[in-house]
């Protein structure tokens, strides 16, 4: 997975990202990027390092 299709997933795919299953939201990426990837693995990119990427990519897109 590369982080445009996490920045993707977690901001533009659905209203409630926030309250869908790690098995749904692996299945959108694949649904609709074609990535194939486990929960397990979604899991383990959703931490503090992936809310902090986010956030300064989002402050990067508001600045300008």
């Amino acid at each position: 997975m590369k982080p445009e299709d996490f920045i993707a997933l977690c901001a533009f795919y659905h209203e409630e990202t926030g309250m869908k299953s790690l098995g749904q939201l692996c299945a959108t990426l694949y649904d609709i990027k074609n990535v194939n990837v486990t929960e397990e693995a979604l899991h383990q990119r959703s931490n503090q390092q992936a809310v902090t990427f986010l956030k300064t990519i989002f402050n990067c897109i508001f600045q300008k």
